[in-house]
């Protein structure tokens, strides 16, 4: 007996001993970390306009870069203003060849602005070459201004309350529709990931809100033009900017789990009549007031977050994880535009087989951060947020392609829009939750 207790407790200290060796030697790999950031203005071309039923500009559209380098690994985070994304691998080849980062290394995310054109939409081939190509220039720029301003840095997380976001489910006369509801679900909370130099200079402040960047989504101005602009996340960023313009700051905003929740005030928005229909009503010229105060209260959250964060690492671990989940699919409605579709009080889903949900996760040193493709409800971040065995976690949705929504469970009771415009089946959002869970341990 005597002899067996002696065996374990000389291999439990010889487990010990390897798992310390490990730990030194990863740390001993580990290089400071160093931190490279740029930004470049997607430069519409002449001609262009009119296209996509837009005919003018309020904004300048951004593409924004974070390279991150600890001598082990590198990654790349790279944010465009725009609705949507198609041909991820091109632009994914785009950064690495100025970069050098993997594609698999790469986080590239649409911000969701409502009021931009979509990458690949236009009036004919040759807009849409016009167009793409532009963006192409914007990455190569953004990804240069990074990669030669590579510097030693350092980089922590915190968390605040904004209140922005509105869920947008609301029941009508003719069903559920969209809206504007207090009472419904909306996660407040304001993730902020702040890099600074080693002077403690902010080199770059991350925000990741659940709110879809809508505030002018199909309004029109006093002369009845439709303009682009960069919207909510282009004037939220833009505030945090100007408030550090001494120290070059560069802001971002990541959308969070925003499938079913709205910007608290819209310029075109949805109201109730006497007889309980949602009729739209717009404020044209009135919007841009509105986006440029919500744009500085979640600026000014931002900052407030970012200013309190103390805990600030420079000797990180970078690790990307790639992981996949198969869902039970639905058809897609033939009809998929807000205009097209109306509330209903009755819906048939339709099977449509098996869909694979691919799912990347990063982990920069204490904090993970949640890549998915399609637009999650609310509360399936909220609850990924909350369980996650790392503290620090955000849930970006937009990334590395699009896949419109993924509602929870009770939307598809409702029949609410994001359930019937989708191509995931009912329980999906819980599938893909679970396994995301189970992705976090591994990283834990």
């Amino acid at each position: 007996m005597k002899n067996k207790n002696w065996l374990f407790l000389i291999l439990f200290l010889l487990l010990t001993l390897i798992k310390v060796q490990s730990e030194a030697a990863v740390k001993a790999i580990n290089e400071p970390l160093q931190v490279g950031v740029g930004q470049a203005v997607i430069q519409i071309p002449e001609g262009f306009l009119p296209a996509q039923g837009f005919t003018g500009m309020h904004d300048d559209l951004y593409v924004k870069t974070i390279l991150l380098n600890n001598g082990r690994n590198k990654i790349a985070i790279v944010s465009i203003d725009l609705t949507s994304l198609g041909n991820i691998d091109g632009l994914k080849d785009v950064v690495q060849k100025i970069t050098g980062v993997k594609p698999e290394n790469i986080f590239i995310y649409a911000a969701h602005n409502f009021s931009s054109p979509h990458m690949f939409g236009g009036d004919g081939d040759e807009k849409t070459a016009m167009f793409s190509l532009a963006i192409d220039k914007a990455i190569e720029a953004s990804a240069k201004t990074a990669f030669v301003s590579m510097q030693f840095a350092k980089i922590g997380y915190g968390t605040g309350i904004s209140n922005v976001n509105i869920n947008r489910d609301i029941l009508t006369a003719d069903g559920w529709w969209h809206g504007g509801d207090a009472s419904g679900y909306s996660d407040k909370e304001l993730g902020v990931m702040k890099i600074d130099d080693l002077s403690g200079k902010a080199l770059a402040i991350f925000m990741n809100y659940s709110v879809q960047s809508s505030i002018l989504d199909e309004s029109v101005s006093n002369k009845g033009e439709c303009v682009i602009s960069a919207d909510l996340a282009g004037a939220a960023t833009n505030y945090v900017e100007e408030k550090y313009k001494n120290e070059g700051t560069i802001a971002f905003f990541g959308v969070g789990s925003a499938g079913d929740q709205s910007p608290i005030f819209m310029a075109n928005r949805y109201t109730i009549d006497n007889n309980g229909a949602a009729v739209r009503k717009d404020i044209h010229d009135d919007g841009y007031v509105l986006l440029d105060l919500l744009g500085e209260r979640l600026g000014t959250d931002t900052i407030k977050v970012a200013e309190n964060i103390t805990d600030k690492q420079s000797d990180v671990d970078l690790t990307v994880i790639h992981d996949s989940v198969i869902c039970q699919s639905q058809k897609m409605p033939e009809h998929q535009k807000a205009t097209d579709m109306r509330p209903v009080k009755q819906y048939v889903y339709q099977d449509n087989g098996e869909i694979k949900v691919p799912i990347d996760i990063m982990k920069v040193g204490n904090i993970a951060i949640v890549g998915i493709q399609p637009e999650l409800a609310s509360k399936i971040g909220a609850n990924i947020k909350k369980k996650s065995p790392i503290k620090n976690t955000m849930v970006l949705t937009m990334v590395n392609g699009a896949a419109k929504y993924m509602a929870d469970k009770n939307s598809y009771d409702k029949f609410t829009y994001e359930a019937r415009n989708s191509q995931y089946a009912k329980g999906s959002a819980e599938r893909v939750e679970d396994k995301i869970l189970s992705m976090l341990e591994t990283l834990k």
